[in-house]
């Protein structure tokens, strides 16, 4: 059964509620305590329905109607093929990834489904189950922690080297900022009264990562496009016309970008999850996803379900950037060399090849939904494939190489890792060290009867441990449900 195409998706998930919390330093005892936002933010807050940091109703539509859109692309012309389907999803334990995996399937299933009905030849399996692994997003044990300081350190540098200014004009920064008018005036304090000074990363948390009005541009923004996305009513801050969003948005991204791109903590997460899509790549017609049974050609689709900052970390670790299109605030001219990355919810980077093709490099897009707080309903959402573009990692100054959408072959892209992994040699062990999905694993199949008899014993005792970790993973999901609300530092 020839491997016809694999593709590996790394998935941001679903548009999300935003927290009533936020994580404050005190500076007299240099201690930190959770604070409300009504302490900071004179505005109405949105009312979600939803818990604290899951997926909004909206959010999940519309994750459902990119399950369809990706099966659809995918599967386009094979239902007549003599073509079989095998989907892997990946999700890691945070309950909005586990609900973005989910809707996901649901949206994949619903067009599946219609390829089996219209075509005998065509068949699929993998979409009634997902694989929970926090080690395949850089959750590893084996792994050291980054010091705080030594991040901030990093981060600092690097807004020093890409600040605002460059990337956005002055008077349109400062008109955005005052236009809000939600900042408590203890908070203006902070920047000195000053609106682009709210970028100033001398003011830090007790554990050094970003100031306290940062954070707080970071969840006005948040909640300025999200609750537009979801449809609520009233949206946060209803006077602020769509290009104020996106604005607030833009600087949300080059917060993120300063503080999640090319640094060894980005680096660190970012080579576990390359690994995994590596891995992913690697596979050919003797892995998992292939049905034993079956005589067709197939079609292998691996999704890991993440989170925003599992995005940067991977263009840190493979040297990756993108652009995303407009209605999304950015001006090329300003960022030439793409210092500042942009990941809406329900985004992703796809890696595509093609083997039985005479070419075996590798393709890779950024899928992104364009009309989020436009579309009427989430059947209308617009996705648009965007080039990904590759960094010239020998340069210090990151400088783009390509201008078109990168192909790369498997061996270039472990090049790169072995790249990240001489910038930051004592990330070698963890690297190593970290094991990938095992369900991605390689099998071998035969007809001699031993090995048929051994496989149906190995196959038995694979469903009991199958259906007691499956057990086990709802009762984590339940237990998933009762956690605290307030998750600060999770994406």
């Amino acid at each position: 059964m020839p491997l016809r195409e694999n593709h590996v998706l790394l998935l941001r998930h679903c548009v999300r509620s935003t927290s009533k919390h936020i994580k404050v330093c005190d500076g007299v005892n240099n201690t930190e305590r959770i604070a409300a936002l009504s302490e900071f933010i004179a505005a109405p807050f949105p009312e979600w329905n939803v818990r604290s940091k899951w997926c909004t109703k909206r959010g999940k539509e519309i994750i459902f109607n990119l399950g369809k859109y990706i099966a659809d692309s995918i599967t386009t012309g094979s239902a007549s093929n003599n073509v079989h389907v095998g989907v892997n999803i990946v999700s890691d334990d945070m309950p909005r990834n586990v609900d973005t995996a989910k809707a996901l399937m649901r949206g994949m299933r619903e067009v599946l489904d219609a390829a089996v009905k219209s075509s005998s030849s065509f068949s699929y399996h993998g979409l009634d189950d997902m694989s929970i692994d926090r080690m395949a997003f850089g959750k590893s044990a084996s792994c050291s922690h980054v010091h705080p300081i030594d991040r901030a350190g990093q981060i600092k540098e690097r807004a020093a080297r890409f600040p605002l200014t460059d990337f956005i004009a002055p008077d349109e920064l400062e008109s955005v900022i005052a236009s809000l008018g939600v900042f408590d005036e203890s908070v203006i304090r902070l920047t000195d009264n000053h609106p682009s000074s709210i970028f100033n990363y001398s003011q830090h948390h007790c554990d050094g990562s970003m100031s306290l009005s940062m954070d707080l541009m970071e969840v006005v923004a948040e909640m300025a496009f999200y609750s537009r996305a979801s449809h609520i009513q009233p949206p946060f801050l209803p006077f602020a016309n769509d290009e104020i969003v996106y604005k607030m948005k833009y600087l949300k991204d080059y917060i993120r970008s300063m503080e999640g791109l090319d640094n060894k903590y980005s680096a660190r997460r970012g080579l576990i999850v390359a690994k995994s899509i590596l891995n992913a790549l690697s596979q050919d017609e003797n892995s998992f996803h292939a049905h034993p049974k079956s005589n067709k050609d197939w079609i292998s689709i691996t999704i890991f379900a993440g989170h925003e900052s599992n995005m940067r970390q991977v263009a840190t670790a493979l040297g990756l950037r993108w652009i995303v299109p407009p209605p999304y605030f950015n001006d090329p001219s300003r960022d030439q060399k793409g210092q500042i990355v942009s990941v809406p919810p329900g985004s992703g980077i796809i890696f595509s090849s093609f083997p039985e093709s005479d070419d075996d490099n590798i393709s890779m897009s950024f899928i992104v939904p364009t009309n989020l707080m436009s579309a009427d309903d989430a059947n209308t959402t617009i996705h648009q494939k965007v080039p990904i573009h590759l960094l010239d990692m020998s340069d210090s100054e990151l400088a783009i190489v390509n201008d078109e959408a990168a192909t790369i072959s498997l061996e270039e892209l472990e090049k790169r890792i072995r790249t990240t992994l001489v910038q930051y040699p004592d990330l070698r062990t963890c690297y190593g060290n970290t094991p990938v999905d095992q369900r991605l694993e390689n099998f071998e199949t035969s007809k001699s009867l031993n090995t048929m008899i051994a496989g149906a014993l190995i196959g038995l005792v694979g469903l009991v441990i199958a259906l007691c970790y499956k057990s086990r993973r709802k009762h984590k999901y339940v237990q998933l449900v009762g956690q605290p609300e307030v998750e600060m530092n999770a994406w």
